[in-house]
């Protein structure tokens, strides 16, 4: 018994040692899972939280706590949280506080406190402008080496910063003038803010009043967005105003309208109706007047015509300007009537199109014709062939003719008055060589001062003299006894001319013809009567030779020998027999000849189709 209470008392003078040294000794026994304690439950400390083991009743205990147990602050913004610390043991005491994040900032890291006293430390809570979500520690540590620690949640998420307030953003406007957007900014939260400005209307025509807009918490901006495209824009633009920030990276788009009217108003000035001449070089003023306040240009063109050109392609024209052009007409001479012309223009800014009907009256007052009025075979001798002017224009008129080619041609005389709608002909003398061969000639006429042409060409064939009058003649066997004869001969025109032909006999004295002279058309044929009367008593039984000739101007076409045969009479029996023989033979020759002249007409009608159709394909040729 007397050993116990000597232990107990050894325990008792070690722990009144120990108590002199420290007067509290705190063992946290806190699981940290909360940061936001009860005043009052701290103040009654539960033996579950802390066992105190005092010595003469000297205690050293604090609590600390805030009012947030779950921090919730926007990115870039800070938190202010109130930590409240105090010294509920029965000294004083100092304490040093801290965290276990960057973030958190500490308005003080130590605090003393006597008995009883509380102070507040302020925590500034910044955690940057990227979402965060995740536990901070503040930690109280008294100067007995007691540590308290509290854990609480932060959720820091991106808020949006953008107060963005669209005051005109449905904008009309006309080409070559500014359009002007209008936007109100506000920064709605705590922190400073850079705002940027774009667009993605017009974009390369686009300026801003500011494309930087800093604001402090609470600020507003008015922002203007100057839309200024060149004067070829019109139409709908569609698209938004852009603002976006630097800090939080948020961006809103302000949808936005840009309606440019198609105002490009012009006016195309002319008469409706011109009359000219045709071949009459006559220009038609046209004017362009240009309504706007800027520049333009615009092409001109027309619907195609041979006679009709554009003396400007492009007309440029300035501000409530005007200009005029010429249309050039010179309607051909072989053309009269009315043509319809319809003028286009387009401008070039605004491809406003507009056109302007003109109705062009071409009365025919210089129209003719010339043409080749004669065969376009000729012969070598002197010759003439014919043209005509036909003048089917309103006017009478005086005419030039003029001649190209070879020497042998000559007009005369070369003026001649032909009145309205009638005509006349006039020859081109001829003297060509006495060869076959062709030949291109020109022929022109002209109105007597003016441009009005016309002109023919031809190609002349020449026929030689012997090709012209060419003859043929057709003599029969001639065989006569002493007494008067006729036999037929046959003469044709083989040229290409009418023949008038003059024949010449060459013989004795008692062989004659009835015709001295013959005219034959091409290819025609006439019969010239051969008439013999032989006397026996000046003649003696044998052959004489004749000569036929045909001439033309003295020129010999056609030369022929020819013989005939002179026989004597015979006896009496002879002549018995023979008219004997006649008598068995005439009827026999009688049904032989009517064949043979059937047949014989036949053939020289075949003969003559054959010789004029070879006549014909010569002419042609």
């Amino acid at each position: 018994m007397a050993a116990k209470k000597t232990i107990i008392t050894v325990i008792l003078t070690l722990l009144l040692v120990i108590g002199a040294a420290h007067s509290e000794y705190i063992v946290t026994t806190s699981t940290n899972t909360t940061a936001n304690f009860d005043k009052e439950a701290q103040s009654t400390l539960p033996s579950s939280e802390n066992i105190i083991v005092t010595n003469y009743n000297v205690v050293q205990d604090f609590f600390f706590s805030s009012d947030n147990k779950n921090i919730n602050v926007c990115a870039c913004s800070v938190f202010l949280d109130v930590i409240t610390i105090q010294n509920i043991g029965n000294v004083e005491d100092n304490y040093k506080i801290s965290t276990d994040k960057e973030y958190s900032k500490l308005t003080a890291e130590f605090a003393v406190l006597k008995p009883g006293e509380t102070t507040e430390i302020y925590n500034y809570i910044n955690p940057g402008c990227k979402p965060l979500e995740e536990e901070i520690t503040v930690s109280v540590t008294s100067s007995n080496g007691k540590t308290k620690e509290m854990t609480q949640l932060v959720n820091s998420p991106v808020c949006n910063n953008i107060n963005a307030t669209p005051v005109n953003t449905q904008l009309e406007s006309t080409p070559c003038k500014t359009s002007v957007a209008h936007i109100t900014l506000q920064n709605p939260l705590d922190f400073q803010e850079a705002y940027f400005i774009g667009t993605n209307i017009l974009a390369q025509h686009a300026t801003f009043s500011e494309d930087q807009v800093i604001l402090m918490p609470g600020q507003k901006r008015d922002v203007f967005v100057y839309f200024n495209p060149t004067c070829d824009f019109y139409g709908e633009y569609e698209g938004t105003i852009d603002v976006w920030t630097k800090n939080t990276q948020l961006e809103i788009q302000i949808p936005t309208l840009v309606n440019i009217s198609q105002k490009y108003e012009y006016e195309i000035i002319a008469q409706d109706e011109y009359e000219t001449c045709n071949n009459v070089y006559t220009r038609v003023p046209i004017t362009i007047i240009n309504n706007e306040n800027f520049s333009n240009s615009y092409a001109i063109s027309m619907n195609k015509s041979k006679w009709f050109k554009l003396e400007n392609k492009t007309i440029d024209v300035g501000p409530y300007a005007q200009k005029t052009f010429y249309m050039h007409a010179a309607p051909k001479w072989k053309w009269g009537g009315q043509q319809d012309i319809e003028l286009k223009a387009v401008s070039n800014l605004g491809d406003v199109e507009k056109t302007k009907e003109i109705k062009l009256w071409v009365p025919d007052c210089y129209k003719f014709d010339l043409s080749y009025a004669s065969w376009d075979i000729v012969c070598s001798d002197e010759d003439k062939i014919y043209f005509k002017i036909n003048n089917t224009g309103t006017k009478d008129m005086w005419f030039n003719v003029g001649y190209s080619g070879p020497d042998f041609g000559i007009l005369q005389p070369q003026k001649y008055f032909v009145k309205s709608q009638e005509e006349i002909y006039f020859p081109l003398f001829i003297v060509p060589d006495d060869i076959t061969k062709k030949y291109d000639i020109k022929v022109n006429a002209s109105i007597l001062n003016s441009a009005f042409f016309d002109e023919q060409k031809v190609r002349l064939k020449v026929k030689s003299l012997d090709d012209c009058y060419k003859a043929d003649i057709d003599i029969p066997r001639i065989k006569v006894r002493f007494n008067e004869s006729e036999f037929n001969i046959t003469v044709e025109n083989e040229g290409f001319k009418t023949a008038n032909y003059e024949v010449t006999l060459n013989a004795s004295k008692w062989v004659s013809i009835d015709k001295e002279f013959l005219t034959l058309e091409p290819g025609e044929e006439d019969v010239i009567k051969l008439r013999l009367a032989p006397e026996e008593k000046y003649l003696e039984e044998g052959t004489y030779l004749a000569h036929l000739n045909l001439t033309e101007n003295s020129k010999t076409y056609y030369e022929k020998e020819f013989k005939i045969m002179v026989t004597k009479n015979t006896s009496f029996l002879k002549k018995y027999i023979k008219i004997l023989s006649l008598l068995i033979l005439v009827p026999v020759l009688a049904i032989i000849i009517l064949g043979l002249l059937i047949a014989g007409a036949f053939s020289v009608e075949k003969t003559r189709k054959e010789k004029r159709q070879k006549l014909i394909v010569k002419l042609k040729k």
